[in-house]
């Protein structure tokens, strides 16, 4: 949404919209407050298939494979129109860093990360594909990744200069960070880890890369006894 600058979008999250709510009621031609479980399921895989670039056949094998999803070609093709026409910004944007990578070879993501693919001229039809393809995910997946490693710097810096705050980051899972910390302060160090990911996150870029997110950022912080196994979601 930030990224391709996609109006539709960064309305829904100003808004505080599901996106994948959203993406299946356009699908389906369900009024949003008809769209089943299922409907949402099956418009992940819409999402974030077609949002990197994915044609309507390997959606097909995709959807299969990732989501155990069935699609036919024909409601693939269906699907992917009604996905670009609520989401029209981003069949700009794909072709923006499509002719921006087939012209220089690489892509740079906002905070500055290059990603080279030199594949986007290869003679392999499918391997140039694939190269355009990885030239729309890269930026996107590198600053929610510079995102997330934020995040864990500034909670590292702050726990280690916390006298009350007995906790400590000790992993990282894409875009999950885990903490351990006594049982007694577990609140308090859930509500700032959710503070820091919203709002010390987006600042702290801002200062150090010149970045400005244009978005509201939104986390959700689980507190269990276990790893992966949450028993108390802060709101």
């Amino acid at each position: 949404a930030a990224l391709a600058h996609e109006k539709r979008m960064q309305e829904a999250y100003r808004k505080g919209e599901d996106i994948h709510i959203l993406t299946a009621a356009t699908v389906t031609g369900k009024d949003i407050t008809e769209v089943t479980s299922e409907d949402r399921q099956r418009a992940k895989a819409v999402n974030f298939g077609f949002l990197y670039g994915m044609g309507a056949k390997n959606f097909v094998t995709y959807a299969f494979d990732e989501y155990d999803l069935t699609f036919s070609q024909e409601e693939a093709e269906q699907v992917r129109n009604r996905f670009f026409s609520l989401y029209n910004g981003l069949t700009i944007w794909h072709y923006e860093i499509e002719d921006f990578v087939r012209r220089h070879g690489y892509v740079v993501s906002p905070l500055g990360r290059i990603r080279r693919l030199p594949d986007v001229h290869s003679p392999d039809r499918y391997l140039q594909y694939e190269a355009v393809r990885q030239a729309i995910n890269s930026p996107v997946q590198a600053t929610a990744s510079d995102f997330t490693l934020t995040a864990m710097v500034i909670l590292h810096n702050l726990f280690k200069e916390s006298a009350r705050l007995d906790a400590q980051v000790i992993g990282q899972v894409h875009d999950s960070i885990m903490v351990e910390c006594d049982e007694e302060t577990a609140d308090e160090v859930a509500r700032r880890i959710k503070e820091v990911m919203e709002t010390e996150v987006p600042d702290y870029v801002a200062k150090r890369f010149g970045y400005h997110f244009p978005l509201p950022l939104s986390a959700e912080v689980h507190i269990g006894q276990k790893w992966g196994r949450p028993e108390v979601v802060l709101d």
